[in-house]
């Protein structure tokens, strides 16, 4: 299992002394092994070659969208990458430097599904550890669903049929389970 966390690569705060929040690490946490390191993207990413850890560059919030359909199914993917490798979630990721909160969402679902979406509704802000979810109620305006390097697959599936017991993270189950009440008392 690889766990994600966002922690900028700088140690050096501003007026020269050394952050030590900010920190590299050469280590692995989980496994004590040293990190390697690659290039991708214009980033530069740190990773545990046993596949327990990633180090990213980036802020530490992320954001993902509920995206229900036209038929009132909402969209899943199932994920092709740790954590939560083979479990579904709600399309989203990590924020990049200097992106907007909602711009990390809608860049994010095109980059997994393909599919162009329009934020319309702030859901909820949950914490962790390190990484800072941003959950929104998005519109589908266009696009052709097709999965990426990070999905084996993507699903719509109505609200009975969800596979709540396969979800990859307690707060994606979470929010969706309210989101789909709150739908349920407005009808």
């Amino acid at each position: 299992m690889r766990l994600l966390f966002c922690k900028p690569f700088t140690a050096i705060r501003s007026g020269g002394k050394r952050n030590p929040m900010m920190s590299d690490y050469n280590y692995c946490p989980l496994c004590g092994g040293p990190l390697a390191g690659t290039y991708e993207k214009g980033k530069s990413y740190r990773f545990c070659p046993s596949g327990h850890y990633t180090l990213y560059p980036s802020q530490s919030v992320g954001a993902v969208a509920v995206i229900p359909d036209g038929e009132g199914r909402i969209l899943l993917e199932r994920r092709a990458i740790e954590p939560g490798y083979g479990m579904w979630a709600l399309p989203g990721g990590m924020a990049e430097q200097g992106e907007s909160i909602q711009a990390c969402a809608v860049r994010e679902v095109l980059e997994e599904t393909g599919l162009e979406i329009e934020v319309t509704k702030l859901l909820d802000v949950t914490g962790g550890i390190r990484v800072c979810t941003v959950f929104y109620e998005a519109r589908l305006i266009g696009g052709m669903l097709t999965k990426s390097a990070e999905s084996l697959e993507l699903e719509w599936f109505r609200p009975e049929h969800i596979p709540f017991e396969q979800f990859a993270f307690p707060r994606h189950k979470e929010q969706l389970s309210r989101w789909l009440n709150e739908r349920r008392t407005e009808a």
